[in-house]
């Protein structure tokens, strides 16, 4: 079984005036057994489409003319407290580093500096394991979460494991 997963996905918003701006959307994939490629994929498709949306509507109300830019996603737990409150729009500093497997893949965290968050990065080897390289960038991204708008219209929204439909 693959369990329920959070996603991490950082972007930047460019608006048309150059100003850039950061957000990090917090998803849930549900769960799923690995001998169904179609809970598997169902899981997929559902944690997509509430990301898009989150990010659209997002957009929608604060960012419009935007230009997107997919910075990389974090499938590992990653530090900061901060990070899994309930409800999120709001900012905070993020700290990010590229991982040996690429563009897509990055460690972060919420840190208060840079040492803080080397310091914090030495202790947790799951995202040791992703292999960080080059530099760590620091930004201050809105944190969006599910609880932040309405994901109904997406089917299963609410679902935490595939082979309970």
């Amino acid at each position: 079984m693959a369990g329920q997963i959070e996603i991490f996905s950082l972007y930047k918003l460019t608006i048309h005036n150059k100003n850039a701006e950061y957000v990090l959307v917090r998803t849930e994939q549900p769960s799923y057994s690995n001998a169904s490629q179609v809970q598997e994929d169902l899981a997929y498709q559902i944690e997509s489409q509430k990301r898009q949306l989150l990010l659209a509507s997002y957009i929608n109300l604060y960012a419009k003319d935007s230009q997107i830019e997919f910075m990389g996603e974090l499938q590992i737990s990653p530090f900061g407290d901060r990070l899994y409150l309930d409800k999120g729009l709001f900012k905070l500093p993020i700290f990010y580093q590229q991982t040996e497997y690429g563009k897509s893949w990055i460690i972060l965290g919420n840190a208060n500096s840079i040492s803080d968050f080397e310091k914090e990065l030495s202790d947790y080897s799951d995202l040791l394991s992703l292999k960080p390289t080059g530099p760590i960038n620091q930004v201050e991204a809105t944190l969006i979460t599910e609880n932040d708008f309405d994901l109904s219209e997406i089917k299963y929204y609410d679902a935490k494991d595939m082979r309970d439909l």
